[in-house]
Formats: structure tokens, sequence, C-alpha cells
């Protein structure tokens, strides 16, 4: 199969923004830092990197 999977630097860069909002929330109800940001961002780059992972198969099955 010479066909790569789906990179994660797209997964990534896709999660960001996402993040950046869901952060943006935490810290206006006073409860936003690092902790939750990077929480958001791993939380938000699996779900994109699934969801592409998903798509990925489904065009090569």
């Amino acid at each position: 199969m010479n066909t790569h999977r789906p990179a994660k630097r797209l997964s990534a860069a896709a999660a960001l923004p996402l993040a950046i909002i869901i952060e943006a929330g935490a810290i206006a109800v006073n409860v936003g830092g690092l902790v939750t940001a990077t929480l958001a961002f791993l939380l938000c780059f699996g779900v994109c990197h699934q969801v592409r992972l998903a798509r990925w198969r489904h065009r090569t099955a």
C-alpha cells in the first residue's frame, strides 16, 4: 500500500483554533490556565486526527 496516512501536523493545525476558543471560554469563566490550554489542545487534536483517519480509511477502503 503506497498511500500515506494523514499527517499529524495537519491535525494539530486544525485543532489549534478549536483549542483557542475552548481556552478563551475557560478564561471567561475564570478557570483558564496552562493545564486547561494543554488539555483543550490534546482533546481537539485527538478528535481532529481521528476524524481525518476515519475519512482516510473510508477513501482507501
